[in-house]
């Protein structure tokens, strides 16, 4: 490889590395059709006293964090979610409320890096979330 002055300019495999990971997370599936299928359906918690949170999706450049407590297809095949997000402003600023899948798919923040899912979390009851706050 080289540079403008036609210099040679050795390729670390540290550049290759962090493109392919960068390349990963734009193409990565945020509810896969095995984590859909385990999602409680709209409304099925909404008598529970603490309900559980099933997904965690964050934005790696943003201070957002939404937990899933629900969801279910809709008629022109989106997906919508319930959940949790949780606000850097603090408690006083978190919110239960609804969001669908199309609408977190076209988030798009600096480097053009979308919305994640947390592939290490573990449903948590929303007293846990909210006691944690994080």
């Amino acid at each position: 490889m080289s540079n403008a002055e036609g210099l040679s300019v050795p390729a670390l495999p540290e550049q290759v590395e962090l493109s392919s990971n960068f390349l990963w997370r734009l193409e990565m599936k945020l509810i896969p059709k095995e984590i859909e299928a385990t999602l409680p359906p709209l409304y099925s918690q909404e008598n529970v006293a603490d309900p559980v949170a099933v997904i965690k999706l964050f934005h790696p450049c943003g201070r957002y964090t939404l937990y899933v407590l629900e969801g279910s297809r809709e008629p022109d095949d989106d997906l919508l979610f319930f959940g949790f997000c949780v606000s850097p402003l603090g408690p006083d600023c978190d919110e239960l409320g609804y969001v669908s899948l199309r609408e977190l798919e076209s988030i798009r923040g600096p480097l053009g890096i979308g919305i994640e899912r947390d592939l290490h979390f573990k449903p948590t009851p929303l007293s846990g979330i909210r006691k944690r706050g994080d």
